[in-house]
């Protein structure tokens, strides 16, 4: 168990929380709590997820929760070399108004009030581009800054 004891509570309305099963070809030490996720086809037709991969595309606002089953916290990944066969994954579909918290990427500064996207690998990240129409994930709530190879959670409102 993690000995950061910081919960990925949803702040407001109680969101709705869903089990799914992992994409097979998702490696190992990849989905941890605050990835943002998508629902694409197995490939035998039947529901899988993945982190999403659409950098500033289109997103539920599905993001992965810690294992409080398992006494899981916000560090620890559902699927790594320790537990390879753990493709079992929960998440929530973050409403409008919710506050989570969701993973940064490293090299990022970012300030209170910015929109956030999806970089495509399933962390949030500030707009490099155009953003499609539906693609922001939510604002800040916190001055945060990333160092070189440095991933941190961040508090974020879904709009």
């Amino acid at each position: 168990m993690s000995n950061n004891t910081v919960k990925l509570a949803v702040y407001g309305n109680p969101a709705v929380e869903i089990e799914g099963k992992l994409l097979a070809a998702v490696g190992t030490d990849v989905v941890r709590p605050g990835l943002l996720m998508e629902r694409v086809d197995s490939g035998s037709g039947t529901i899988a997820y993945r982190p999403h991969s659409t950098a500033e595309g289109k997103a539920a606002k599905l993001i992965v929760v810690e294992n409080i089953y398992f006494g899981k916290g916000i560090d620890d990944y559902y699927k790594s070399a320790a537990t390879p066969l753990d493709d079992k994954v929960y998440m929530i579909y973050a409403r409008p108004g919710d506050v989570v918290w969701c993973l940064l990427p490293a090299s990022q500064v970012i300030t209170i009030g910015m929109y956030l996207y999806s970089n495509g690998s399933g962390y949030v990240m500030q707009s490099v581009g155009t953003p499609t129409e539906g693609s922001i994930i939510g604002s800040s709530l916190e001055n945060i800054s990333t160092g070189v190879g440095v991933v941190k959670h961040i508090k974020v409102e879904i709009v």
